[in-house]
């Protein structure tokens, strides 16, 4: 997935690096950390972390292919693939510079893949409500007839019940900006991205034996009301690994870093300066 043309403009404070393949925006200054959404969203997820961080780096955040600004490639998306492009676009903006990852679900399990295919390119990772474990059989049939039926039925018919599952009772009660934050990003994105993905996210790799060989610092965020990837699992996952270190964050469901940005943006800050990142 080679990007063709690349050009960039102005788009208020931010600069916007546009290719033919990863819509990609850079802010601020500093030493650069790559962040990765999670599944039919866009780097607006991460609305509620760019200004902090920049204030101290340069914060790389990008639409994966298919979602926001990204085209989808014609050829059958795999995680390894998506893994591959996004490696890619980071080289062409960084070369050979080490950065920090930041993924959250879907994002993670990209994560997972560029850390494994490029391990001097990165000196921390934070991994937010994600797990290392493929699928089990009855997840990814799930997701595979989900990818069925959003072809038939349309974006909203599948994506509008999964935003209960997304997000905590207590953000849904009390942020209503975030209600439709999350809302604009999964209803804006097209039947056949919510496909791809969800066949690629049912056949990636199993981590869960190589966590060992993760020898970088990383920083386990999740949400206390995380249904999808229970604080309980991504523990298993602390303990599985080097130098991690894992936060639970109260009142928070599976997108923790915008329902509770003010904790994570603390967690992140802390584990970054501890570890001499910046």
């Amino acid at each position: 997935m080679t990007a063709t043309h690349v050009r960039t403009c102005h788009h208020g404070k931010r600069d916007i690096v546009l290719s033919s393949q990863i819509a990609t925006f850079v802010k601020g200054n500093g030493k650069p950390i790559i962040m990765v959404h999670g599944f039919a969203l866009d780097h607006r997820m991460w609305i509620k972390q760019v200004d902090e961080l920049a204030e101290k780096y340069r914060v790389i955040t990008l639409d994966v292919p298919g979602c926001g600004s990204s085209p989808l490639p014609q050829s059958d998306v795999t995680i390894p693939s998506l893994a591959g492009a996004i490696m890619q676009r980071i080289d062409g903006l960084l070369g050979q510079e080490p950065a920090v990852f930041i993924g959250l679900s879907m994002g993670g399990y990209i994560g997972w893949e560029m850390l494994r295919r490029n391990p001097g390119r990165f000196q921390a990772a934070i991994m937010c409500d994600t797990r290392a474990a493929a699928d089990s059989v009855a997840t990814a049939d799930g997701r595979r007839q989900m990818a069925k039926n959003v072809l038939l039925e349309g974006t909203e018919s599948v994506m509008s019940p999964m935003l209960l599952r997304l997000i905590s009772e207590q953000t849904y009660k009390h942020q209503p900006e975030t209600v439709e934050l999350m809302r604009s990003m999964l209803l804006g994105t097209a039947p056949q991205t919510i496909s791809s993905l969800q066949l690629a996210m049912a056949s990636r790799y199993d981590f869960q034996n190589e966590l060992g060989n993760f020898s970088l610092p990383i920083l386990l965020i999740c949400g206390s009301e995380d249904i999808l990837t229970p604080p309980k699992e991504m523990k298993r996952m602390a303990d599985r690994l080097p130098q991690a270190r894992f936060v639970e964050v109260s009142e928070a469901g599976h997108m923790a870093p915008l329902e509770k940005p003010e904790v994570v943006n603390a967690e992140i800050m802390s584990f970054l300066q501890a570890n001499h990142f910046g």
